[in-house]
């Protein structure tokens, strides 16, 4: 059945399914890319707190931490924390694996 501009329905839903294939082909993109660029204005701006982990072998040249003896090659894992609440929020709290403490805790 056509309507009054000589188009079907089925014309109709085809026109619409093809404007929503195109968009998704070029708009998609472009949407993308404007929002990797808000997320890292908003990184650059100091408003989030990056944050980073890794573990790092001990050297057999340095020291144990804390008088601690470990076989070579072993790691010690540990957490660093800093808080606003501390009355110096520069220095770092270290918190090991065995639960020992070090740094403003």
């Amino acid at each position: 059945m056509r309507g009054e501009s000589g188009f079907s329905a089925l014309h109709v839903a085809l026109g619409f399914a093809a404007l929503g294939l195109l968009s998704l082909v070029f708009l998609t993109p472009a949407v993308d890319r404007a929002a990797q660029r808000m997320a890292l204005q908003y990184l650059n701006n100091g408003s989030v707190d990056n944050i980073t982990t890794g573990s790092v072998r001990r050297s057999a040249d340095r020291p144990p931490v804390n008088g601690a003896s470990r076989s070579r090659g072993q790691t010690r894992r540990y957490t660093i924390r800093r808080s606003v609440l501390n009355k110096n929020p520069s220095e770092p709290c270290i918190i090991y694996d065995d639960g020992a403490r070090s740094g403003n805790c």
